[in-house]
C-alpha cells in the first residue's frame, strides 16, 4: 500500500499547481485526496497536506509574495515551507520546522476538460474556504490557458548574438521597473547584439484598469505570448532576473533555472535552500547599467563560462527546484520515506 497524501482544496493553483505535480510524480494521482476533513479553515493561499502514516504528518507550504508567516500554519504543522522566506521573520520556537521552498513557477497539471472538473470539484469541496467561484475556477483555467507542463521547460541552444526580455511594469515597485529598463539600456549599447522585448503594462492593484507605466516609455514593448516568451526566451544569450514585489523571488528566475539559462541577476533577497553563487549558478550585478552590459558582454564572448552557467543553472533546478525535487525535500524534512 502506498503513502496517502490528503490535500486542502481550497489552494490556487497559480501558485501551487507545481508542488501538485510534484506529488502526483512522487506518489501517483491514486495516492492523493482532496479533502477538507481534518484540516482547520485555511483559505486559499496555502497547500496545506496532511501525509496520512502512523503519526500523521501535517505540511504547510506557503508560496505567495510576502514574506510574512501565517500564524495559524505554523501552529498547525510539522513542516512549514515557505518560498519568500526571511529568516529574521521566524520565530524561535518554529526554526526547526520552516524551511525554505526556493523561488517557483507555476505549471500546467490539468488538461482543460480536468481543469474545468478539477476547479469545480475542489469549490464544492472547499464549502465556501476557497476563492468566489468565478475566481477560483478562472484561476485552474489559467493554469491550462496561459502555463505549459514542466517538461517543456528544458534546456535549448541559445543564440550568442540574441537577446530576449519581456517583463511587466509593477505600478508600486519602481525599483524593480527602473533595473529592468537599464537591462534594455544595455542591452541596446550593445551594436552587434539583436534585442527583442521590454516592459509591458499590467493590470494595477485596486483595480482592473492597466497601469500605462508611460513613465517607462522609451523601454515599452509589445505583448508576447506565453509560448513566444518561452520559446524566445530559450534562444536569448542570457536570462534576467531581479527581485520583484516586496523583494520576492520572481517565477523568472526559477523558469530561466529550469531552461539552463545564463542568468544575470541583482542580489536575490530570500532565503534560498542553497547557496547561488556568483561565477558558478548565476552571474550578480549591482543593476547598474555599466554592470549590465559587462555582464551580456562576458557571457556572450566566453563561450566557456556560459556554458558553465547555463549548466550549473539547470543542475539546481534539478536538485532543488524541480516539482518533484521540492516535495522530495519536504518529506525529508520531517523524516517521511517516499516509497
Amino acid at each position: 500500500m502506498g503513502l496517502k497524501v490528503h490535500i486542502y482544496p481550497a489552494f490556487n493553483p497559480r501558485y501551487y499547481s507545481p508542488y501538485i505535480e510534484g506529488l502526483r510524480l512522487l506518489l501517483g494521482r491514486s495516492n492523493l485526496r482532496y479533502t477538507k476533513d481534518g484540516f482547520p479553515s485555511f483559505g486559499s493561499g496555502c497547500l496545506a497536506l496532511r501525509i496520512v502514516n502512523s503519526n500523521e504528518t501535517r505540511v504547510y507550504l506557503h508560496s505567495d509574495d510576502m514574506p510574512e508567516l501565517d500564524a495559524d500554519g505554523l501552529r498547525w504543522s510539522h513542516v512549514f515551507g515557505k518560498v519568500n522566506l526571511d529568516p529574521d521573520l521566524v520565530p524561535g520556537e518554529y526554526r526547526s520546522k520552516v524551511f525554505p521552498l526556493g523561488p517557483m513557477f507555476p505549471v500546467r497539471v490539468w488538461d482543460r476538460l480536468a481543469a474545468e472538473r478539477r476547479g469545480l470539484v475542489n469549490y464544492i469541496l472547499s464549502r465556501g474556504r476557497s476563492d468566489p467561484i468565478r475566481k477560483h475556477i478562472a484561476n485552474y483555467r489559467g493554469q491550462y490557458l496561459s502555463r505549459f507542463p514542466e517538461v517543456d521547460y528544458h534546456p535549448s541552444d541559445s543564440d550568442p548574438d540574441y537577446l530576449f526580455f519581456n517583463a511587466a511594469v509593477w505600478e508600486r515597485e519602481s525599483v524593480a521597473n527602473d533595473v529592468r529598463a537599464r537591462l534594455v539600456e544595455a542591452a541596446l549599447r550593445i551594436d552587434d547584439l539583436r534585442f527583442e522585448g521590454g516592459l509591458t503594462p499590467r493590470e494595477t492593484f485596486k483595480s482592473d484598469r492597466r497601469y500605462d507605466g508611460s513613465e517607462y516609455a522609451p523601454y515599452l514593448s509589445k505583448r508576447y505570448s506565453p509560448r513566444e516568451n518561452l520559446e524566445k526566451t530559450k534562444a536569448s544569450v542570457v536570462a534576467f532576473n531581479n527581485p520583484a514585489y516586496r523583494d520576492c523571488h520572481s517565477w523568472r528566475l526559477a523558469e530561466s533555472m529550469a531552461l539552463g539559462k545564463a542568468i544575470i541577476t541583482t542580489p536575490i533577497v530570500r532565503a534560498l535552500p542553497s547557496p547561488l553563487d556568483h561565477g558558478t549558478h548565476v552571474h550578480y550585478v549591482d543593476g547598474s547599467v555599466e554592470s549590465i552590459e559587462a555582464a551580456i558582454r562576458r557571457i556572450r564572448s566566453d563561450n566557456a563560462y556560459r556554458a558553465k552557467l547555463e549548466s550549473n543553472a539547470r543542475t539546481y533546478y534539478e536538485t532543488y527546484l524541480s516539482p518533484e525535487s521540492v516535495m522530495r525535500r519536504v518529506f525529508e524534512h520531517v523524516g517521511v520515506a517516499i516509497p
